[in-house]
């Protein structure tokens, strides 16, 4: 066959490229290039092919007609691909020339310097792949060469780039292979890339396997919404809700309902409740079941998912999920289940709340009058609890507790007006707490109801207390053998009677023989009653009598306490009462000196904390005993310890700081003889076990050594506690005086330093790491926003913290965090406009003079006088006090002389210049009001003059008519000023850039200047601006994403 003109094939191939980025179904295109290459050598069709491939491969915009292009050349390039292909064995499978070049092409030109090609290349390598028929197979050796191409486009420096490689890779991927290279890569970028676009990639493209499940579960917690959202997407569509762990299930429930982001919560409560609930058949109940509510931790959060689903459906179709009688209006006790009875309970609940002007007509169609919801509460109660054993399963207790408490729990929405009712559920509700088969978990919804049955404050207080005493006290009736001497009385009358009765038989006898019937039958009664008196005095061998026993095992004081913390807890309750001073001092206090059960200790120092909110002079009397209990903790008592830190921080947040002195504490603590050496005894304790090695802290300066223990300071025990070496104390100390910080309780830039360097520190939060960051993180922010004081408080921490690290060793954990990072946090805290408390105070004006006078201090520190210059560069100064900009001109000239580094003074221009800049764009604003105010002035004067000229012409005319008219004064308004307020809006901290492995320049070639050079003459046109051939293409090839930054994960 003759060869053809090369030009002809030039001409088809270049119209087949200029046609397809106007269609989306390019049928005719590849009809015509399938046979142009039957007819041309396969060597220059390629040439021609990818000659005219290279130029939307040179584009970085995202166009759409270069998408069209790209899907054309990869339809093509698997055109010859048979669809139906049989499955071969791997080593035989064939590959077509034209694919296998076009591979040879990408595997050549996959890493160049330019990221519009690599971007372009990936994503054509994307398209080739998915262009690919199902049954397609890849030649092994092509594919290794793909999978290593694809897998150094992973570590490229562009998040586009290796977001295209993710999906490149998407069929490389082997589900049935535990250690597929692939799905753990994927698996490394999903859980540690920092850009979101290859996140998202690596969730619409990941294989659904067990392992892979658990990686997307932890991205409904990534910092990216759209992360979080599709992460939920994947979970929906592809996972079904029986595979993942009951915890796992309320995790993404408790996670997604309660999301900062309303693109996602929105999601989760439309989409992906919806899923879970269309797999169950749309039946709530099999979804609660599947939920398993029994074992949920957070109830709130039942009632959230509740709230959704219920508002999927009509409110028939909601009372028909109950199976009610529709009598008595309540399940039958036969059908009665965990997820009924909460299904029943809430919806009651969401009718009573749907339609407050119906409420009650919706209530009386689910829910019975409160006398016979009280015996329904009853009959269940006495038929679940009554048979119990101590070898009933764990599961089926939980049932009937949680059934319990969601019966108990709906009485809460009557309005208790009928009295009848009211009666008959105190007196319920009584009986319920003195059950000893009721557990404790129950008390805490039980009481609260008790509140609202009882209005008065006293009585409920009283009633509390007598329950107390009887479940602690009761009432027990014993038998007990009768003494001798009342044995041988009541022999003596078992002889009497007998003798009598032998008497009464003759009588009868006599009588009988007489005929005298009447007789004989009053003798009969008679010998009647004298048998049963003889048959009680053989039973009475005991007598029955009632004594109080006191009941002090553990189940028994526990529930009794937590009845009290249950009671105190009440917001009705303000002050201490002549009652609840009996109860703590005959009850608690007992429980805290007696009582050796760790958990008794636990709940009894609850209560007496309680009991101090109520009084200061309380609070003062037992807040050393507190730090007695901390400084006796073990490992094996931390409960303890954790409870009485609690106490602590509560009383010092509630009364305030300046109220307690340690070092001189009243006398009388806990009401027992002997208070002088006890109370010396305790106070050694208290300071032997804050050792001066702890106090004194590196990082922080705050806390220091004192020579006598009388002088202890209350907060330098307190802040070394943050050393403590149990984590449960740390994280306690921590988020306690977080709390006196926020609170305003205690003004300490020290301690701020210190809990910011505690943040940064590598090693710091090893158990409680989580926990830590979490509360540090939404801290601060908090705290700079909300709080008086804070951002001079801030700025003098700054200093400190930057000290600190300045002088930390080598050795030190501190040694390790960067300075500018730490101030440029301290930074974005006291930016102008962050504060809402004082939002007219701009801090970093003072803070850029502190840091020029710290360069000076810091001569021999040059790395902390490169970090303050370069955070002056990063102030936003607003000089409108000419006292300030006289100090930084002065500053400036004395820091020139002074520095001699030059990158100290490159930072130090820059600062200056940037102050200059702002006083400049003052002065334009003042110069923009006063030109403003001239030219009111002018219109007003302008306006003034023809209101005036147009009132002296009326006033002519009428004139005419009344000639006596008095002239009336002309009132002219004056202009109006306006205020110009230029706002920055910046993150409140800025996360530090990540960067990743990029291509290397070596691995370039001349695609790029070929591709350039095929189109320098041509005729730049745009793509969408119907070019009359390919050549038209534009090579321009702009930056395609923006750079980001990314929060730390």
């Amino acid at each position: 066959m003759a060869v053809k003109n090369l030009q002809v094939l030039r001409s088809k191939m270049k119209h087949a490229f200029n046609e397809a980025q106007f269609k989306t179904v390019h049928t005719k295109e590849i009809k015509d290039l399938q046979s142009a290459f039957g007819e041309y050598s396969l060597r220059d069709f390629m040439i021609e092919f990818i000659s005219c491939l290279k130029i939307p491969l040179s584009y970085a915009k995202k166009l759409v007609s270069v998408e069209r292009t790209l899907d054309f050349a990869a339809k093509f390039c698997v055109s010859f691909v048979p669809e139906n292909e049989e499955e071969e064995d791997e080593d035989n499978a064939t590959v077509d020339p034209l694919l296998n070049g076009i591979f040879e092409f990408i595997f050549k030109n996959h890493g160049v310097s330019s990221e519009a090609v690599r971007f372009r290349v990936c994503q054509f390598a994307n398209r080739l792949l998915e262009s690919l028929p199902p049954s397609a197979g890849l030649d092994m050796n092509l594919w290794n060469q793909l999978h290593k191409c694809m897998s150094e486009r992973l570590k490229d420096k562009r998040p586009a780039v290796r977001a295209q490689a993710i999906m490149a890779l998407r069929r490389l991927q082997d589900p049935c292979d535990k250690n597929c290279s692939v799905i753990q890569a994927m698996k490394f970028h999903l859980a540690n890339d920092p850009s979101a676009e290859v996140r998202l990639s690596v969730l619409s493209t990941i294989a659904t396997t067990n392992d892979t499940v658990m990686d997307v579960v932890m991205r409904t917690r990534d910092v990216s919404e759209t992360v979080r959202r599709h992460a939920y997407e994947f979970l929906a569509e592809k996972v079904d809700v029986r595979i993942l762990s009951i915890q796992h299930r309320e995790r993404l429930l408790q996670a997604g309902l309660n999301d900062r982001s309303d693109v996602v919560k929105r999601f989760v409560k439309t989409k992906f409740l919806a899923k879970w609930l269309k797999s169950c058949n749309e039946d709530i109940l099999s979804l609660l079941s599947i939920l398993d509510v029994t074992n949920w931790t957070k109830p709130g959060l039942l009632e959230l998912v509740l709230k959704c689903l219920c508002s999927k459906f009509e409110i028939e179709d909601l009372i028909s999920y109950t199976e009610l009688d529709k009598e008595a209006k309540t399940v039958p006790l036969a059908s009665l289940t965990p997820e009924r009875a909460l299904f029943w309970r809430y919806t009651a609940q969401y009718l009573s709340e749907m339609d407050e002007g119906n409420s009650t007509e919706m209530m009386e169609r689910i829910l019975p009058n409160l006398s016979p919801m009280c015996d329904y509460i009853r009959s269940f109660f006495s038929s679940s609890y009554g048979n119990v054993q101590k070898d009933d399963s764990f599961s089926l207790n939980l049932e009937r507790k949680f059934i319990l408490k969601q019966l108990v729990e709906a009485t809460k929405l009557y309005d208790y007006s009928d009295e009848t009712g009211r009666s008959n559920l105190k007196d319920l509700l009584i009986d319920l707490l003195l059950s000893n088969v009721v557990e404790v978990d129950l008390v805490p919804a039980i009481v609260p109801i008790l509140e609202g049955v009882i209005p008065k404050t006293v009585d409920f207080i009283q009633l509390i207390s007598d329950t107390v005493e009887k479940i602690h006290c009761p009432c027990v009736s014993q038998k007990r053998p009768l003494p001798e001497w009342e044995v041988r009385e009541r022999k003596i009358k078992k002889a009497k009677i007998r003798v009598e009765i032998n008497e009464e038989i003759e009588k009868q006898e006599n009588a009988i023989i007489q005929k005298d019937f009447l007789l004989a039958q009053t003798i009969k009664e008679t010998l009647r009653n004298l048998e049963s008196q003889l048959e009680s005095l053989d039973l009475e061998s005991f007598v029955e009598t009632d004594t109080i026993k006191e009941q002090n095992d553990p189940v028994t004081l526990i529930k009794c306490l937590e009845i009290i913390v249950s009671m105190l807890q009440s917001s009705k309750i303000k002050a201490i009462s002549p009652t609840l001073t009996n109860l703590r001092e005959d009850f608690v206090m007992k429980c805290i000196t007696v009582t050796d059960n760790y958990t008794v200790h636990s709940k009894s120092l609850e209560a007496l904390a309680l009991f101090c909110h109520l009084d200061k002079e309380l609070a003062k009397t037992n807040f050393v005993f507190f730090f007695c209990v901390i400084s006796r903790t073990t490992d094996e008592d931390l409960e303890l310890g954790v409870s009485a830190l609690k106490a602590i921080f509560d009383i010092l947040c509630l009364f305030g700081i300046e109220s307690f002195d340690v070092a001189d504490m009243p006398e009388g603590f806990d009401d027992k003889p002997t208070e002088k050496e006890r109370r010396s005894r305790i106070m050694d304790d208290v300071i032997d076990s804050v050792s001066t090695d702890d106090l004194e802290s590196d990082s922080s300066g705050i806390a220091a050594s004192h020579k006598e223990k009388k002088n202890v300071n209350l907060m330098t025990i307190l802040t070394s506690l943050l050393d403590h070496k149990h984590s449960k104390m740390r994280s306690v100390a921590v988020e306690g005086l977080c709390k006196l910080l926020f609170l305003s309780k205690i003004f300490s830039p020290e301690l701020l330093s210190r809990l910011v360097l505690m943040w940064y520190t590598p090693t710091s939060g090893a158990d409680d790491e989580n926990y830590f960051h979490q509360l540090m993180g939404t801290f601060f922010p908090s705290y700079a926003m909300h709080c008086e004081g804070a951002q001079e408080s801030l700025a003098s921490a700054s200093l400190i913290a930057l000290r600190t690290l300045m002088d930390a060793p080598d050795t030190s954990p501190l040694a390790t965090v960067d300075l500018l990072s730490v101030s440029s946090f301290f930074l974005d805290l006291t930016r102008p406009g962050v504060s809402r408390a004082e939002p007219e105070v701009n801090m970093h004006n003072h803070m850029g003079i502190a840091f020029c006078q710290e360069v000076f201090e810091s001569s021999d520190a040059l790395a902390l006088q490169t970090v303050l210059l370069r955070s002056l560069s990063m102030m936003d100064i607003a000089l409108d006090d000419p006292l300030q900009k006289q100090q930084y001109t002065a500053l400036h000239n004395k820091l020139t002389k002074f520095l001699s580094d030059k990158v100290c003074l490159r930072y130090l221009k820059k600062f200056y210049a940037k102050i200059q800049q702002n006083e400049r764009l003052s002065d334009e604003m003042e110069r923009s009001k006063d030109s403003d105010c001239l030219e009111s002035k002018e219109t007003d004067d302008l306006e003034a003059t023809k209101e005036t000229d147009d009132l002296e012409r009326s006033k002519e005319q009428f004139e005419r008519v009344v000639p006596d008219a008095d002239e009336e004064n002309v009132i002219t308004l004056g202009p109006q000023r306006v205020s110009i307020l230029l706002r920055m809006q910046r993150p409140l901290v800025d996360a530090p850039d990540v960067t990743v492995i990029g291509p290397s320049d070596e691995s370039d070639d001349d695609f790029l200047e070929t591709a350039k050079a095929d189109i320098t003459d041509k005729t730049k046109n745009s793509i969408n601006g119907s070019p009359k051939s390919l050549e038209d293409f534009d090579v321009e090839s702009p930056q395609f994403s923006r750079k980001r930054k990314f929060t730390k994960r």
